[in-house]
């Protein structure tokens, strides 16, 4: 499972769960793009974006992704092999295989 945040500054908010114990594991940063910086620590992964529509958003890789998108209706195909959910309180969920 990955954690999304939305965060105003990446470098900043990953100084700050450094200090938790997180290392930054990979960054991603191309001129003209939000960043975005991945901290892990103990299994925990979260990512740090400063894309707008960042999250709050949980993504979860699933070993039975045909039958969970069979199950809500939905098909693989929609994007990368994956698809978007919204649980029942709207929260976002990146399903993937």
């Amino acid at each position: 499972m990955i954690a999304v945040l939305p965060v105003k500054d990446a470098f900043k908010s990953a100084g700050w769960y450094q200090r938790l114990g997180f290392e930054i594991t990979w960054e991603a940063v191309r001129p003209g793009y939000p960043r975005v910086v991945e901290v892990r620590r103990a299994g925990m992964v979260i990512w740090l974006s400063e894309w707008p529509d960042a999250g709050p958003l949980l993504h979860l890789s699933v070993d039975d992704i045909d039958d969970v998108a069979d199950d809500f209706g939905r098909s693989t195909e929609e994007d990368e092999g994956s698809f978007q959910l919204l649980d029942p309180d709207g929260n976002r969920l990146r399903i993937s295989g």
